[in-house]
């Protein structure tokens, strides 16, 4: 039964198989029928959604589109206007600058280039406000006359303070032809102002205005055309004073120019490049040459004899000047026709309008130099025809003073003492003129020996009385120093007696020695109690100081010893001067070692 039953079962379900074959085959078709028709639904209706959407998007962005265009034309139109608007009034501002107009207010101030231009504008015109004041302020005052003239030189426009320089109103300038103020008549401005017209040009020129009260105005005019070419704008300065001063100044030039020509001297003037540009009467009877033939010629003509303008030859010649402007130079200068002239130069330089000018003063001492010539050589002669018979006359003397005898008169003895000490100052005497000739001719000869400068110092002082106060200090020991040993000596006697000379009791010579510097040697010769005489001071070591007798040696003065002092210390290179203070007066010798 079971198996029965399960056949039964398995009959059944190939049945149902079987009806659900049949059944499928019979759907199948109609399924994909319906799927078929599906899909071509379902196309059609996303063929129909995507021309329905297409449209929509069309119809919305064409709608879209025409409002942002209107929502931008209206936007641009409102930007527009009030851009114009805001335009129209930098350009009505502008207007108002140009006629001088003040500016309205705009109110609030926008943060936009228009309104930086705005602002800027105002910048402008508040810049120009202060400058207008300015300019009226200072036009109002200028001393100087301000106007325009038109082509037929009528005063068309004149500033407010000008008219009262010319002592009119303002009203009487305007409309007034220029030449009518002028004092001789204007022709010759009338043509300046006419070819500032015809040739368009800056013309300058000076004439002279009479004024309201008759008094007359010399003025330097400057005019200057317009640039429509219409108007001439003028601006005239008052010279009066600055004239007359040029006319003192011409005045003195030509008074200074008769008084080189009336000097004795011959004087010369040059530029910075040492070319002639004047010359005096004098030069023409000194050198022989007209004044027009030194003219633009080089000073070394005169000097060297040779016409050069080289940089060589003017360092030379500055050289020259430079050295003639602190003393006189002597000089071989050269004549017409290669004359040899002997002379003497000072240079001075100053300042000329702006220039440069060196000045050459030439003086003949060719008359000079003859008469000291003649004075040497008698000096010269009486010294030689003297010390012979001198040097006789004191060796007898002393042969006299040797063979005394206890029988002579003391009167006797007394005398051939005062002869014997007169022949040996007349011997002396005759010695320093010799020595002082042969210095100054450059004949002297010098014996240097080295010595240690304390002996040199012990030597001067011997013979000078030390309970005179007379005493040596140094800070120089060891120091050795290069000279003439006899000849320095002589040097320092001469200064140490002249030192002394009129002495007071309670006066002093002190002398001192140190070093200048690292090569040099510094001698002080100083004098304290009383100051030297005044005669000396002023005697600058020259010949024939005649002094007392020496109150701290037994040296007295010959009239040369000074003289001789300063060709000995010459001779050696060294220096010698005066210097006087206010508690004591000192001799400062200085030496090289």
């Amino acid at each position: 039964e079971q198996i029965r039953q399960s056949k039964d079962r398995r009959d059944d379900q190939f049945l149902y198989l079987l009806k659900l074959d049949g059944t499928y085959h019979e759907l199948s078709p109609k399924v994909k029928d319906l799927l078929d028709r599906y899909r071509s639904t379902d196309e059609g209706l996303a063929a129909s959604l995507s021309e329905q959407s297409q449209a929509s998007t069309i119809i919305a962005g064409i709608g879209g589109f025409g409002l942002i265009a209107l929502a931008a034309v209206l936007l641009y139109v409102r930007f527009v206007a009030r851009l114009a608007r805001r335009l129209h009034n930098v350009a009505e501002d502008m207007k108002n600058v140009a006629i001088g107009k003040p500016l309205p207010d705009r109110g609030q101030v926008e943060a936009d280039e228009i309104s930086q231009l705005s602002s800027s504008l105002q910048e402008m015109v508040s810049r120009l406000d202060k400058l207008r004041a300015r300019e009226k302020v200072m036009l109002d005052n200028v001393p100087s006359f301000i106007c325009a003239l038109n082509p037929e030189c009528v005063i068309v426009e004149v500033s407010p303070g000008s008219s009262a320089l010319w002592q009119y109103d303002q009203d009487e300038l305007l409309g007034s032809r220029l030449s009518q103020f002028i004092s001789d008549g204007g022709q010759e401005t009338l043509e300046k102002l006419h070819a500032a017209f015809s040739e368009r040009r800056l013309v300058s020129f000076e004439n002279s205005i009479k004024a309201r009260d008759g008094s007359v105005m010399e003025l330097a005019w400057r005019c200057r055309l317009s640039d429509d070419g219409q108007t001439l704008v003028c601006v005239a300065q008052d010279v009066s004073r600055r004239n007359d001063n040029l006319r003192k100044i011409r005045s003195s030039q030509e008074e200074f120019r008769r008084m080189l020509d009336d000097m004795p001297f011959a004087v010369v003037t040059c530029d910075e490049s040492f070319t002639i540009v004047s010359v005096n009467r004098a030069c023409q009877t000194l050198f022989g040459y007209q004044p027009g033939e030194l003219l633009n010629k080089s000073l070394s003509l005169l000097i060297t004899g040779t016409q050069e303008h080289s940089k060589a030859m003017n360092d030379q010649l500055a050289d020259i000047m430079k050295l003639a402007e602190d003393k006189p130079v002597a000089l071989s200068a050269w004549g017409r026709g290669d004359r040899r002239l002997l002379t003497e130069m000072h240079s001075r330089r100053y300042a000329s309008f702006g220039s440069n000018v060196c000045l050459a003063v030439f003086q003949d001492v060719s008359a000079r130099e003859q008469i000291e010539r003649v004075k040497k050589d008698f000096v010269s002669m009486i010294s030689h025809d003297l010390r012979s018979p001198l040097t006789a006359l004191h060796g007898t003397l002393d042969m006299l003073a040797m063979s005394e005898t206890d029988d002579q008169p003391d009167r006797q003895e007394e005398t051939l003492s005062d002869a014997q000490k007169t022949v040996e100052t007349l011997v002396h005497l005759m010695n320093d003129f010799l020595d002082l000739e042969k210095f100054e001719s450059g004949t002297a000869v010098l014996e240097f020996e080295s010595i240690p400068l304390s002996e040199l110092i012990d030597s001067a002082t011997e013979g000078f009385v030390v309970a005179n106060d007379l005493s040596a200090g140094s800070d120089s020991v060891g120091t050795t120093i290069k000279v003439d040993k006899s000849r320095m000596i002589l040097a320092l006697h001469n200064l140490l007696s002249a030192a002394g000379s009129s002495l007071p009791p309670e006066g002093r010579v002190v002398l001192a020695y140190s070093h200048a510097s690292e090569d040099t040697v510094e001698i002080e010769i100083r004098r304290s109690g009383a100051p030297m005489s005044k005669r000396l001071k002023e005697s600058n070591f020259s010949r024939y100081i005649l002094l007392p007798k020496s109150d701290v040696g037994s040296q007295s003065s010959s009239g040369v010893g000074l003289a001789l002092a300063m060709s000995i210390v010459r001779a050696h290179g060294g220096s010698l001067s005066l210097k006087s203070g206010i508690e004591s007066d000192s001799f400062l010798l200085q030496l090289r070692n």
